[in-house]
């Protein structure tokens, strides 16, 4: 979690159940895109998500 604060710095807090947000306008969100880089996302499905036809071959909606 405390790598998506640094990409994302601005995250509302959340304390007690409750969400406390930031006083910056609008979402007040700020993306660290250089630190995202190092990042990068990996465009696979997991396993246990992938749904298949009878003739298993993978389905996605």
């Amino acid at each position: 979690m405390e790598l998506g604060k640094e990409i994302f710095s601005g995250i509302s807090r959340i304390k007690n159940g409750y969400v406390y947000p930031n006083e910056k306008p609008g979402l007040g969100i700020e993306f660290n895109e250089s630190l995202a880089q190092k990042y990068p996302c990996e465009n696979k499905t997991p396993d246990w998500t992938v749904a298949r036809l009878p003739d298993s071959t993978i389905w996605r909606p």
